[in-house]
């Protein structure tokens, strides 16, 4: 098990090289276009998450600053943390947060048991606002709206800000998407044209591995140092790598 851990630092190095042989072979087959819009419509749909958490997070704040001035207004701006001021401004036992949190680690089943939860806190949310039960349904699929609109709508000040925020997110996320979309469509389309361009990269890049001797020097350390932790010539060795490896 020493052995085997010895070298593992070296199989992340080749991982690594042959993961931007992968990439600069599919560049020069199918062109920059999908990841150039896979890299500019990520970091779109980046700004517009970060629009959307400082949304939702300003409605938190101002709702936990009207209904619970006791707490710290860095709850409201911490991520996950903001999960507990939440459930104090609709009055609930503190366990509900347990219950939201584990949406994330437990299987769909107790998925649909914490939107649920979800659900009846924005509701009770939203009774102690004051606001028509349908104002539960825009906190559920229009948060990024809702949480800053009746934060201000509660502190009577101008919901305006609440509307720009919540469509400015929602605009920016779904151009980012859009690119994505594109540049992911335009790949596959490129792929459906011409089906061997697999196999056509699989070639390059075995030539690419063949003409890099830092790589062949590691791949056969790493073969030899496998044989001598197994004591016998290893059979698990892909077999690319040992070709690629013999090559001289």
């Amino acid at each position: 098990m020493k052995k085997m851990l010895l070298f593992i630092p070296m199989l992340f190095v080749i991982c690594d090289e042959t993961y931007a042989m992968g990439i600069r072979s599919v560049l020069r087959q199918i062109g920059p276009g999908p990841f150039l819009a896979a890299w500019v419509g990520g970091f779109i749909v980046f700004i517009g998450a970060l629009l959307s958490y400082v949304a939702i997070s300003y409605g938190i704040y101002l709702l936990a600053k009207k209904y619970e001035p006791s707490l710290h207004p860095a709850w409201s701006w911490i991520p996950v943390a903001n999960v507990y001021p939440v459930v104090k401004i609709s009055k609930q036992p503190l366990w509900w947060i347990a219950v939201i949190l584990l949406s994330g680690f437990i299987p769909v089943v107790w998925g649909i048991v914490t939107l649920a939860a979800l659900i009846f806190i924005y509701h009770k949310i939203s009774e102690r606002c004051g606001k028509w039960a349908g104002t539960t349904a825009l906190m559920v699929f229009f948060s990024v709206i809702t949480f800053p609109w009746l934060g201000l709508s509660v502190n009577k000040k101008d919901t305006q800000i609440a509307w720009f925020l919540g469509v400015a997110a929602l605009i920016v996320s779904i151009t980012g998407s859009i690119v994505i979309g594109t540049g992911a469509l335009g790949g596959f389309l490129k792929m459906a044209q011409n089906p061997g361009l697999i196999r056509e990269i699989k070639t390059e890049m075995m030539k690419e591995m063949n003409k890099n001797p830092a790589m062949r020097e590691q791949m056969k350390e790493l073969q030899t140092q496998l044989e001598q932790n197994n004591n016998t010539p290893s059979a698990t060795t892909p077999t690319a790598w040992k070709s690629t490896a013999e090559v001289q």
